[in-house]
């Protein structure tokens, strides 16, 4: 009894130290996603130099500056290209007077979109169009407000940008050892079994970053194309740069087409505006981020693209912006344990590294091919 005793204090001792453990972890967790991702991302490269350097650090560092570094500076160069193009046009002046104009703006949106569709402005009932205006307005200022609360958040943005880097660092310098660890301490009875989920569930993770590296890529060809046919000036700059924030979860790609709208917005082209903007919706994001990136990851992955995409969605919704990264890494692990441990259906046999990712991916449109034939 006294041993039962014992053994139940240790249990809730450990429930609330987890609990606390919890809480800590909590306010920096998309950080901690963001240090998964940037592993991932660097781990070629590092795999690669870790044979000809002495150190396993030196090959991480090197390894971290070899991609980070050429993409800040890309990053700071097209910046500085965008700034430098609406310098003169004071964009950020004509952004706050369309937001301080907003009765008028929407008024001239409702106009443009009605007889858009080709219909009669007169005989739509008032109350339709006041209803129109509330839910315009409201999404407007939404907008608003969540580009107020990014720039305002950008010292910690920054931050957690810097926690994310010394994480991936230390995720790429030990995280082979800490693997290993894990099959070493598993019941022999159970070790090739679990070392086989957790090579399944590292292809897993590879893939979802896989598919949102490629999708960043998609999404500024695409942009480039839609920009161009649709007569933006510098179309090429614009994709370029929808691309890289594509990159980033909290801010991504629709910043562009948000600040070009109300560009046109301010210059009184209210129809194109609203053409603009449904277009790049539908072609820069939509399409990209329901169709192409669930597809790439889902090959990479051998699992459904379905499985993708409601780990997407239900991620972000569910987690906010790093939730398109770790929805479909958690629901593909689950995937991962229901083939290995339920329905004896384990995922090939593979070697932690993007060589084999790949191969999958190549290995789906080989057998789409094949089924076409």
């Amino acid at each position: 009894m006294e041993v039962r005793k014992l053994e139940l204090a240790a249990l809730g001792g450990f429930a609330v130290i987890l609990y606390f453990s919890y809480r800590t972890l909590l306010p920096i967790f998309d950080a901690i996603v963001i240090g998964i991702a940037l592993a991932y991302l660097i781990r070629p490269v590092s795999s690669a130099l870790k044979p000809r350097t002495r150190y396993g650090s030196i090959a991480v560092l090197l390894s971290m500056s070899a991609v980070i570094l050429p993409l800040i500076f890309v990053g700071l160069y097209i910046t500085n290209e965008f700034v430098s193009t609406f310098r003169s046009s004071d964009l950020i002046r004509i952004v706050e007077e369309s937001f301080s104009n907003m009765d008028v703006l929407i008024t001239e949106i409702r106009d443009s979109l009605f007889g858009f569709l080709g219909t009669d402005i007169d005989s739509v009932s008032s109350s339709t169009l006041e209803r129109f205006s509330e839910k315009f307005s409201q999404m407007a200022q939404g907008v608003y407000d969540y580009a107020i609360d990014v720039t305002t958040s950008l010292p910690l943005i920054l931050f957690k940008i810097l926690l994310a880097a010394v994480l991936a660092f230390y995720f790429l310098r030990d995280g082979d050892r800490v693997m290993d660890r894990l099959v070493q301490i598993t019941p022999p009875e159970h070790k090739g079994l679990f070392s086989h989920f957790l090579r399944s569930t590292d292809i897993i993770f590879q893939a979802v970053i896989i598919g949102y590296i490629f999708k960043a890529i998609f999404t500024g060809i695409i942009a480039i194309v839609v920009f161009y046919v649709l007569g933006v000036p510098n179309a090429i700059l614009l994709g370029i740069l929808t691309g890289i924030l594509d990159l980033i979860p909290v801010i991504g790609p629709w910043i562009v087409e948000i600040l070009l709208f109300a560009w046109y917005l301010f210059q009184g082209d209210t129809g194109f505006a609203v053409v603009f903007l449904l277009s790049t919706y539908f072609f820069v994001s939509f399409i990209p981020e329901m169709y192409i990136r669930p597809r790439i990851s889902g090959m990479a992955a051998n699992i459904h693209p379905a499985i993708v995409l409601l780990g997407i969605i239900g991620g972000m919704f569910a987690f906010g912006a790093v939730g398109i990264i770790i929805g479909p890494m958690f629901l593909g692990i689950v995937m991962v344990a229901l083939r290995i441990y339920f329905y004896d259906e384990p995922l090939e046999e593979i070697r932690f590294g993007y060589r084999d990712t790949f191969l999958n991916l190549f290995r789906g449109w080989k057998a789409r091919e094949n089924d076409k034939r």
